[in-house]
C-alpha cells in the first residue's frame, strides 16, 4: 500500500489511517498478523490503534478475531457522500439518463490506474453490470477509464501501468502501445468506447464531464449496455451523454458564479433540469 508522507509526523494517526485503508482494500477481514505484514508499523502500535478504533466502532472483530470495518465507518462514508454535496441536479441528470436509455449509467474518477465509481444508476434493461459505488476497476478496460486517461499526457499514462496491462476479458487491451493508440482515438473523437473489454456481451461509451462535486478531480460519465445492437445505438447514446454533460457543466458554472458572488443558498439551481428526450430507446 502506497503511503503518502505528511509534513508533520503523527505515527498513531498515520497508523490509524493505514489500518482503515488496509481494511477497506481487503475482500475479507484481516488478522493482526496480516495487518502487521501489510503496514510499515510495529505490531504493538497496530494493536493499540486497533483497540482505539474498535472502541469508536470504526473497526470490529468477527468470531475468529479478525478485523473488519465497523458500522461507524459505514456511517462516515454515508456522511461523506452527503457532505460532498453531490447536487440533486447531478443525481437527477444521471438517473434520468438511465431511465431514458434503459441502461446503466456510471460516474467515476481516476485513481492511479483504476476507475473509482462514485455513482451508478440502472435502467430497466440493465441486467449485467461490473460497476458498484465505491468499487474500482482497471481504467484501461472500461470506457469511462479511457475517457479519463485520454486527458493525461502519454508519459503520465505510462507511469500508472506496468505491462502486461490488467485484463478483464480476452478483448481488454494488454499492451501500452495498444492503450496509447486507443487514447489517441479518444482524444480525436471526444469520447471513449469499450467493446466487451470489461465484460463479455457488454459495451460502453463515455465522456469526461465537469462536475462541481468532484472538483478538482476530472470525472467522466458512461452508459453501459448490451453488445447486441450497440453499433446501431452508439450515436444515440453519445448524444444523450453529451446533453447530460452540458447540463452538468451548466450546474458547475452556476455554482462557481454563486460562490464568487458570496452566495451560499443554492436553491436557485433547482430549475436546472435535463432537456426531455424523445422517449426510451
Amino acid at each position: 500500500m502506497a503511503v503518502r508522507q505528511a509534513s508533520y509526523s503523527a505515527p498513531a494517526a498515520a497508523c490509524a489511517a493505514e489500518v482503515l485503508h488496509a481494511l477497506k482494500s481487503s475482500d475479507a477481514p484481516l488478522t493482526l498478523a496480516q495487518l502487521e505484514r501489510l503496514l510499515p508499523r510495529s505490531k504493538s502500535l497496530i494493536f493499540r490503534v486497533l483497540r482505539e478504533l474498535e472502541s469508536h466502532e470504526l473497526v470490529m472483530r468477527d468470531g475468529l478475531g479478525r478485523f473488519r470495518l465497523g458500522i461507524e465507518a459505514f456511517e462516515m462514508a454515508t456522511a461523506y457522500l452527503s457532505q460532498w454535496a453531490f447536487a440533486d441536479v447531478v443525481r437527477q441528470t444521471l438517473e434520468q439518463l438511465a431511465d431514458e436509455t434503459g441502461d446503466t449509467v456510471n460516474l467515476g474518477v481516476l485513481r492511479g490506474g483504476e476507475v473509482l465509481y462514485l455513482m451508478k444508476f440502472q435502467g430497466a434493461s440493465s441486467y449485467v453490470t461490473i460497476s458498484r459505488v465505491g468499487g474500482r476497476v482497471p481504467a484501461n478496460c472500461v470506457a469511462i477509464g479511457k475517457a479519463l486517461l485520454a486527458k493525461l499526457d502519454d508519459s503520465d499514462v505510462q507511469r500508472r501501468f506496468t505491462e502486461p496491462l490488467p485484463q478483464m476479458t480476452e478483448r481488454s487491451v494488454r499492451t501500452m502501445d495498444g492503450l496509447l493508440g486507443e487514447l489517441r482515438a479518444v482524444r480525436r473523437d471526444g469520447h471513449a468506447i469499450d467493446r466487451e473489454q470489461a465484460a463479455l456481451g457488454r459495451c460502453a461509451v463515455a465522456v469526461t464531464a465537469h462536475i462541481a462535486s468532484t472538483a478538482p478531480d476530472p470525472s467522466a460519465i458512461s452508459i453501459s449496455t448490451s453488445a447486441a445492437g450497440f453499433d446501431d445505438r452508439v450515436e444515440l447514446l453519445l448524444d444523450r451523454l453529451l446533453r447530460a454533460r452540458e447540463l452538468l457543466d451548466r450546474d458547475r458554472q452556476t455554482r462557481t458564479a454563486l460562490a464568487s458572488a458570496g452566495e451560499t443558498d443554492t436553491a436557485t439551481l433547482g430549475d436546472l433540469t435535463m432537456p426531455s428526450g424523445d422517449g426510451r430507446s
